[in-house]
């Protein structure tokens, strides 16, 4: 805990928060009353953003024990505490995992150092993925439940039970893909344990047993955090942009590429050697990246230190099989996290439950850092053992002087030749380098320069505290305490860059920002849509932010797959203007043709205001400007289609495809007619039909318990179409009926109407919410009674009783 809040030491000691690009530059969220964060303790069940998405079936991040702390302080501050206990959980883990395999203390708590500082997890905090790291400390408790359940006999049930818990917690972090990692990774240590005690000659009998418990730990972790698991996965899945199979319209070439995205690639490898070498975005904005990814927030070094210690561990640590099942795991993680150079990512995502769903498989790289750092404190304690025969002891000082000098040389290659040695690298793994990224690799060879000299210092100061040790020269407490400095030295220079401080006072409330546009919008009458230009990122600054209004565009991994192909048809436009405002690009183009090109598709998605930063002024007769008073723009969209409207019309169209196309180019009116997918349950008038005493009144729009009531009259059938996202946990009912939901003009809902007068209401059920919260009652039924249970039963016994083991 002292090192954790070293590291974050202006935290404390101030009012700052932790900067998260993630997290966004709302410093004042959260700064309200107990009560108000209590109610907020239970999700909505819908949102109105993006044309509307599931919230119910969303991960659940307020049910992570940190969340408490956000009941006294503001989010932001909240999930800067929780970097420190994060930070410090992950060390105190690796510590008591290497306790339990029995490596020394010294060794230990050099690892468990080593772990905590390590880039590979701390690096994370500029992105704000606090919950990624949540799942990296978790690990090593994993691990250890694992290892004392498989050989702690009769007390073995209350580490399966405590296993069963923290796989609840790493779901509530919240980060599934990194929990699948997690599991991942646990599941090749439990086959590894297995494997071992069926080679110490363990009855067949008592590994059965020992199996079945482990595979029982899962269920029960995953019965425990059913409601972060079930409903998240399954819309994922089946409904948004990310989903597989026939619903995503991707081919499976195109859903490998997916899961391949992100991935690592051969410059990232040589960076566990030399951070710099394929480089990062640096302080101050500075890019020194030229590898293949888009860009580089983070890092997956863990250390030179470790590498050096890893490798002696590997060649010198008497507990062979764990030393080889440790390498073997390394570099398997490696090769996976290397996503399309190996086939190691394709077998995984053709056999592995989710991975179709899932990408950005580099994030898994904290699974190759686990073994590196436990290879590396097994080297270590064989250095500390006071024990050392002559012939070991020279074999050992012989692996250190090569291992440290074959290290040291790699180094110096890049301090005396920076661009050489990257332009050989990519000579050997990617020759067809686009001439940017190979100017960026030129333009940063002097940070390679300096980050190369750093580590030769470094390495080769380990060597000489490690040769000294073997010889009897230092002791093990002098060595282990060098060897904590300059590992903390060394990742602190990569750490720091990814650690950035905001002054909340020195930020506008959010919630404060524009107060008399966001009055002007709270008065106009109806539901209605806004529309960022030029990028729906505007929204998330305090100086443009307008608050409670419903945003069109955004960002969010929920989002409806067809509404997020939607919005696909914007970009053209929005690039373009994106271009001109933010990177100062001269386009042909005027606001009446860009606007013009998206305006059937503004109409339809409920646009009534466009909305610009105050700094830009759109040329345009057909939105004229309703407000510019302050940091935004208001232009309205006097033909933007309502929220609910009556229709006398419809077109089936033979697939979604052109569906949207016929939206898209205005062929149809949807004021007068829908378009679907699928045939009514009866007819409709058609166009020449009188609609001049059609009336719709929308009643309630209650987004919070999913309940949309309308009441409508009209002489003849109608269609009534609902503007938010075809969903199949919506159900409707005219005038207590039940009522089908049909899905009209790409994305919306609509039911069928008869004549008269009506009242209508939606209602949002999530049966697979419904499902999990069941089973996660039952399943903390089970895990309550059965503590219980082992609490008495091990009060009951004889002190002088010992439980059996299998060792």
């Amino acid at each position: 805990m002292v090192l954790s809040l070293l590291y974050f030491w202006e935290f404390p000691l101030s009012d700052k928060v932790i900067f998260g690009e993630d997290i966004g530059q709302d410093y004042h969220l959260g700064n309200t009353t107990i009560s108000e964060k209590i109610d907020e303790f239970v999700p909505d069940m819908w949102s109105r953003q993006m044309g509307g998405y599931p919230i119910s079936d969303e991960i659940r991040h307020n049910f992570f024990p940190t969340y408490l702390i956000e009941l006294f302080t503001t989010h932001q501050r909240a999930i800067g505490w929780r970097y420190i206990l994060t930070v410090a959980a992950s060390g105190f883990g690796m510590f008591l995992f290497l306790r339990q395999i029995g490596v020394g203390q010294l060794a230990s708590l050099w690892a468990g150092i080593a772990y905590l500082s390590a880039p590979t997890f701390m690096t994370f905090t500029l992105a704000g993925h606090f919950a990624k790291m949540s799942v990296i400390a978790l690990f090593p408790y994993f691990c250890l439940c694992v290892d004392r359940g498989m050989t702690d006999g009769f007390k073995a049930a209350r580490w399966w039970l405590l296993f069963s818990v923290l796989i609840a917690l790493a779901a509530f972090s919240p980060h599934l893909q990194m929990l699948q990692y997690g599991l991942l990774g646990i599941g090749l240590f439990f086959l590894y344990r297995l494997c071992d005690l069926w080679r110490e000659g363990v009855a067949h009998q008592l590994l059965a047993l020992r199996a079945g418990l482990f595979t029982l730990a899962v269920i029960v972790g995953f019965g425990l955090a059913a409601e972060g698991l079930l409903p998240p996965y399954l819309h994922v899945k089946t409904h948004s942009k990310r989903a597989s199979g026939e619903e995503s319209r991707r081919t499976e070439e195109q859903q490998l590429a997916l899961a391949r995205s992100w991935s690592l690639h051969p410059e990232e490898i040589g960076s566990l050697v030399l951070p710099e070498f394929g480089g990062f975005e640096g302080a101050g904005g500075a890019n020194y990246y030229w590898g293949r990814n888009f860009f580089k927030k983070n890092s997956e070094y863990f250390g030179i230190t470790v590498v050096f210690l890893a490798i002696i561990g590997l060649l010198e640590c008497p507990r062979r099989r764990l030393a080889w099942f440790l390498g073997g795991f390394f570099l398997l993680v490696l090769a996976f996290t290397l996503g399309g150079h190996t086939p190691v990512h394709w077998i995984a995502f053709h056999i592995i439950p989710g991975a179709k769903v899932l990408r950005t498989t580099g994030m898994a790289a904290f699974l190759f850092a686990f073994p590196a750092v436990i290879l590396a404190a097994l080297g270590l304690h064989q250095m500390l053992s006071s024990q050392i025969e002559d012939e070991a002891r020279e074999r050992l000082s012989r692996r250190i002087v090569i291992t440290g000098g074959a290290l040291t040389a790699i180094l110096a290659l890049v301090l005396i030749a920076p661009v050489g040695a990257a332009q050989s690298w990519i000579s050997l793994f990617w020759q067809d380098i686009p001439e940017g990224k190979r100017q960026i690799m030129v333009d940063s060879a002097q940070w390679r320069t300096a980050g190369a000299l750093i580590s030769c210092f470094v390495i080769a100061s380990a060597s000489a505290l490690a040769w000294a040790r073997i010889q009897g020269r230092i002791g093990p407490t002098l060595m282990v305490a060098g060897l904590a400095i300059l590992a903390m030295g060394d990742t602190w220079r990569i750490d720091r860059i990814f650690l950035r401080y905001e002054e909340p006072r020195r930020h506008l409330d959010f919630r404060a920002a524009n107060p008399r546009t966001v009055a002007f919008l709270k008065q106009q009458p109806g539901e209605f849509r806004i529309f960022p230009i030029p990028h729906y990122g505007i929204m998330s600054s305090p100086q443009h932010h307008l608050a409670d209004a419903t945003i069109a565009t955004g960002m969010n991994n929920y989002t409806m797959r067809r509404y997020d192909r939607l919005m696909q048809e914007f970009d053209g436009v929005l690039g373009v203007y994106y271009a001109r405002y933010f990177q100062g690009q001269q386009s042909p183009y005027t606001d009446e043709q860009l606007l013009g090109a998206i305006d059937p598709l503004l109409d339809l998605i409920n646009v009534r205001y466009l909305v610009v930063p105050s700094g830009i002024r759109l040329e345009t007769s057909v939105y004229p400007e309703v407000m510019g008073q302050e940091r935004v723009r208001l232009y309205e969209n006097t033909d933007a289609l309502p929220f609910s409207y009556l229709v006398s019309d419809a077109v089936v169209a033979t697939d979604e495809d052109q569906a949207l196309e016929a939206l898209r180019t205005r062929s149809i009116d949807p004021r007068q007619r829908a378009v679907l997918e699928a045939p009514l349950p009866g007819p409709l008038p058609g166009l020449d039909a009188d609609r001049v005493t059609d009336e719709l009144y929308l009643a309630e729009y209650n987004a919070v318990e999913g309940r949309i009531r309308l009441q409508s009259s009209s002489k003849g059938n109608r269609l009534l179409i609902l503007s938010h996202n075809h969903h199949p946990h919506w159900t409707a009912a005219v005038d207590g009926s039940p009522a089908q939901i049909v899905r009209a003009n790409y994305v919306w809902q609509a039911i069928y109407l008869e004549p008269g007068e009506h009242a209508i209401e939606f209602d949002y059920r999530s049966q697979p919410l419904a499902s999990a919260r069941s089973v996660a009652s039952v399943s903390l039924v089970l895990v309550i009674g059965a503590a219980a249970w082992l609490f008495r039963r091990e009060a009951e016994r004889s002190p002088g009783m010992t439980a059996p083991t299998v060792e």
